[in-house]
């Protein structure tokens, strides 16, 4: 119990003070360049820049805000290094918000500059954003062309550690192009390239991946050697804790599928013990409902029943806590939305309404200079202003109740929408659950029953079965999604290209904090496949272990 207070601990303190130090340097930073008094040198365009960098994972507009600063300077001052590093700059604020069009007109001016001063360093860390933009764009030759020439470039500088990255980014394009041994090869470069400069955590990210090109041609053996590698440099570390509970339930469901029931049970102990120790819930259900696949493979059908239960319950615990999160974070946007919409209003109707005093100022001066010339004349044009200002009044009052009309009818339907989505996905959950439930009490009753009616019921599983593989449901869902979170499938498809059909389905039900049981549920399969679902859409996202992957989601 102490030791394990002291992980959570050291773990809390060390966001904590990631945190504070973060915006420590930005005040830092700021401080110096206020003292500096607006100097126009190339340290006053060097530390603008380091305010934006600190500024890329906070607010990228701030970011390129101060970037556009020290180009400003660096053009004056002819500092040619300057313009090159503030063109990538502003490239990386576009691409790190999925903006990859600007991010590549950003990076190639980057690269015009860089090459006619010929900055290899700065070329090799463009061309390698390039292709990163050409990757998420499915422009995977494009890609390959510009992740080979920052190949060549690291290579003359003798970059290790940046052309074992390179070659790890290599590695997934051939990967996704189904070229798994050229991808393997790639990542046994990268691992060497680790290797060489010491960086332990790479290593383990080369091996998984090796891991999983051995698991997409389903030599499964080969698989778990990889991934124990991993998990192996992992135990060395003693850091990502949550990782290594994952990764050795990985390792138990693999051994699950390949009958290795003894060392099934010892790894997916140790994961259970990691994840109630931390104080994992999400994870300690997952290991939950292994155990119960690992009793079912044997036949064990009242332990597999048991750790279902402990599954369930501890599942529905936790999706009962984050759907009333969700519901108070979905409210208390949609107040933000509202009251940002009224202030938008308010500040128009202020503007439009200065506008005409300011307009009736101008002309009430030319009247008296009017009446001084001739008082017919000045007559007849405060007439006129008069009825053109009632007719202004008019229109703009008219304009102003359509506005409230509309708000108001968008407001309505916002909340209809919300109800009739949740609506429909708990229907598809229940239509589910009650498949799934009954298609478990036959499997469990086929065994006590004659040969006959056993193939009786093994008709009636197939038609279940079929049941689950219709796709009318996900099309009404949707539409009814899509109008509920406007613009959410295209977002994702343009930040991350390489996502398949079936993970956009899974990123959906996580928008709307489904647990793994809901969502086998609703996509007809298995948990396992749902955890097995959701740790490669964490690696196609580029998320770390400490990163949540709901949270990740929500924000797009």
């Amino acid at each position: 119990m102490k030791y394990t207070t002291s992980i959570i601990f050291f773990l809390f303190a060390a966001c904590f003070n990631y945190l504070l130090a973060q915006n420590e340097d930005i005040d830092s930073l700021k401080v110096l360049l206020d003292k500096r008094k607006g100097k126009a040198d190339t340290k006053q365009v060097d530390l603008l820049h380091e305010i934006a960098k600190a500024f890329q994972n906070i607010d990228a507009k701030q970011a390129r805000d101060y970037c556009e600063q020290a180009l400003i300077i660096a053009r004056k001052i002819d500092y040619k290094a300057g313009i090159g590093r503030s063109h990538h700059i502003i490239g990386d604020s576009y691409y790190f918000t999925g903006d990859y069009k600007n991010a590549i007109k950003y990076y190639l001016a980057s690269v015009k500059i860089n090459d006619s001063i010929n900055d290899k360093k700065g070329l090799t860390r463009t061309f390698k954003n390039l292709g990163a933009c050409f990757y998420r764009t499915k422009n995977y030759d494009k890609a390959l062309e510009y992740y080979n020439n920052a190949l060549k470039l690291a290579s003359e500088l003798k970059d290790v550690k940046m052309i074992s990255r390179i070659y790890n980014n290599i590695g997934v394009i051939l990967s996704l192009q189904k070229k798994f041994a050229k991808a393997r090869e790639t990542y046994f470069k990268a691992l060497e390239g680790y290797k060489e400069v010491g960086k332990k955590s790479g290593e383990s990210i080369a091996l998984s991946n090796i891991g999983d090109t051995y698991e997409r041609e389903k030599s499964y053996e080969k698989a778990l050697e990889y991934y124990q590698r991993s998990l192996k440099i992992d135990r060395e570390l003693k850091k990502d804790f949550y990782g290594m509970a994952i990764t050795l339930r990985s390792i138990g469901s693999v051994h699950i599928k390949m009958g290795n029931f003894d060392k099934a049970e010892g790894v997916l102990r140790e994961s259970l013990k990691i994840a109630k120790d931390l104080g994992l819930k999400d994870t300690e259900q997952e290991v939950y409902e292994t155990y119960s696949e690992f009793y079912k493979a044997k036949n064990d059908h009242k332990n597999a029943l048991k750790y279902y239960k402990r599954h369930v319950a501890l599942k529905d615990s936790i999706f009962d806590k984050d759907k009333s999160r969700q519901i108070a974070e979905m409210q208390t946007k949609y107040e933000t939305e509202k009251k940002d919409k009224e202030l938008a209003l308010q500040q128009k109707s202020n503007a439009e309404k200065d506008k005409v005093i300011s307009d009736n100022r101008v002309r009430q001066r030319t009247i008296l200079i009017g009446m001084l010339l001739l008082v017919s004349a000045a007559f007849f044009i405060v007439s006129r202003q008069r009825l053109r200002n009632r007719k202004d009044k008019e229109i703009f009052e008219t304009n102003e109740k359509l506005i409230q009309e509309q708000l108001k009818n968008a407001e309505q339907d916002l909340k209809f929408k919300n109800k009739e989505l949740t609506t429909y996905a708990l229907h598809i959950i229940q239509k589910n659950n009650i498949l799934t439930e009954l298609k478990d009490s036959i499997q469990e009753a086929v065994g006590d029953l004659s040969r006959e009616e056993s193939k009786r019921l093994n008709k009636l599983i197939h038609l279940i079965n079929y049941s689950f593989n219709l796709d009318r449901d996900w099309k009404d869902f949707k539409i009814a999604f899509e109008q509920v979170h406007e613009g959410f499938f295209e977002k994702l498809q343009k930040h991350y290209p390489t996502i398949s059909p079936s993970e956009i389905r899974l990123c959906a039900l996580l928008r709307l904090n489904f647990a793994s049981k809901e969502i086998a549920a609703i996509m007809g399969i298995s948990p396992d496949s749902v955890k097995v679902a959701r740790y490669r859409l964490r690696k196609k996202l580029e998320l770390s272990r400490n990163d949540s992957l709901v949270d990740f989601i929500r924000n797009i």
